[in-house]
């Protein structure tokens, strides 16, 4: 399974040929398969590096509850500031962001703040956050790229 490079909102995308949009995968993906010539590397490389070099740096930060971890995108979250909680799906029903992060597997709540997204997690030890995180990462990158509000207004 080869990669192809897909231009998409203004930003190189590298996805596997099966469509999946999972940048983990692509990663996995490219140190899986052997590279056959020094042109395709050099191609997968700077693909890559493009877009390691346009993405947003995410960092996280332990909460008191080991079952959250506060993501801090280093922009703002809430534009007006203040504080949302979204304690489960059927709540999220106002929020864009908030949907994407719920279709993350074990994803329990979603809190936002003003310059920070909390993720909790189910407490069921098939949830580790060392998994978890490559995905969450990608959906907020992702989602702050598209443009869309994080709490539609109304």
């Amino acid at each position: 399974m080869g990669t192809r490079v897909q231009k998409g909102l203004g930003w190189l995308r590298l996805l596997p040929r099966c469509g999946c949009a999972s940048r983990a995968i692509h990663f996995r993906t490219i140190a899986q398969n052997p590279v056959t010539s020094p042109v395709l590397l050099e191609r997968r490389l700077n693909a890559a590096t493009t877009v390691l070099a346009r993405s947003m740096f995410i960092q996280t930060q332990d909460t008191p509850n080991p079952s959250s971890l506060k993501f801090l995108p280093g922009r703002a979250v809430l534009e007006g500031g203040g504080t949302v909680d979204i304690p489960n799906i059927t709540a999220a029903k106002g929020s864009p962001l908030a949907k994407v992060l719920f279709r993350i597997e074990g994803v329990k709540g979603v809190f936002f703040g003003p310059d920070f997204i909390t993720v909790t997690k189910y407490d069921d030890e098939g949830f580790e956050w060392k998994l978890m995180k490559p995905e969450i990462f990608a959906s907020i990158m992702d989602f702050f790229n598209s443009g869309l509000p994080v709490i539609n207004e109304g």
